[in-house]
């Protein structure tokens, strides 16, 4: 544990999922090979689509509907619809539906490590646990998730990360005072940039030791979500 910052006493602590909790990458390829077979087993005018041609879809959509851009279930369900329309494939909300759900489905397929549950459980016990994520994982199939008092994920109500929004309204839920937040993630802008902007006391977990020149400064920096247990009172 390294510390940038002077770091004050806490009594709640916020967890970014994706790449903090588990490694996200695999799992997101998994899911996108599932879609990807999915489209192009189902459907003729599909059966030469490329993965190129499932991220331009995205990017065009994205493009198209920045309305969008804080929630990524209503953006992938929109690039979906654009898709089949470039290639006039008569759809339904049931094929978009469909479709959605082989993806969740292995995008769902998420272990937490026993040494990670161990340590989430320990800290519970000292500290509120809650989550902020952009994403949007099905995290109450997890056993731990019965840890966390409140989940907050980025959609048109919520603002995605490092818009203030999500941090705000934790606070807020549990009447606390900013500083007395701990965020913890792996993404130096989402995370720390935009915990820190909050006002909220900032923890970059950066397993790997990876070395940066992003200007956002955490509070402190770790290497293992273990270290977390030095702050318990």
């Amino acid at each position: 544990m390294k510390f940038y910052k002077a770091y004050q006493p806490i009594k709640a602590i916020s967890f970014d999922l994706d790449d903090t909790l588990y490694n996200n990458q695999p799992i997101i390829l998994n899911a996108e090979q599932a879609l990807h077979q999915h489209l192009v087993n189902t459907y003729p005018e599909l059966k030469n689509i490329s993965k190129c041609d499932l991220s331009s879809a995205k990017q065009f959509a994205t493009l198209k509907r920045p309305e969008l851009q804080n929630d990524v279930t209503l953006l992938r369900k929109a690039w979906l619809a654009y898709l089949f329309q470039k290639h006039d494939i008569t759809y339904s909300d049931s094929d978009i539906d469909s479709a959605f759900a082989i993806f969740m489905q292995a995008r769902n397929q998420i272990v937490i490590s026993k040494e990670f549950q161990d340590t989430l459980i320990a800290l519970s016990e000292h500290f509120t646990l809650v989550v902020i994520s952009n994403g949007n994982v099905d995290f109450d199939r997890l056993a731990i998730s019965r840890l966390f008092k409140l989940k907050l994920f980025a959609n048109t109500q919520n603002k995605a990360k490092p818009e203030q929004d999500m941090f705000n309204k934790i606070a807020s839920a549990l009447n606390l005072p900013v500083q007395q937040i701990l965020h913890i993630g792996d993404n130096l802008e989402t995370d720390i940039f935009g915990a820190n902007r909050a006002g909220m006391q900032s923890c970059w977990y950066n397993p790997f030791n990876s070395k940066t020149n992003y200007p956002a400064l955490p509070h402190m920096q770790i290497n293992a979500l273990a270290d977390l247990l030095k702050l318990r009172p």
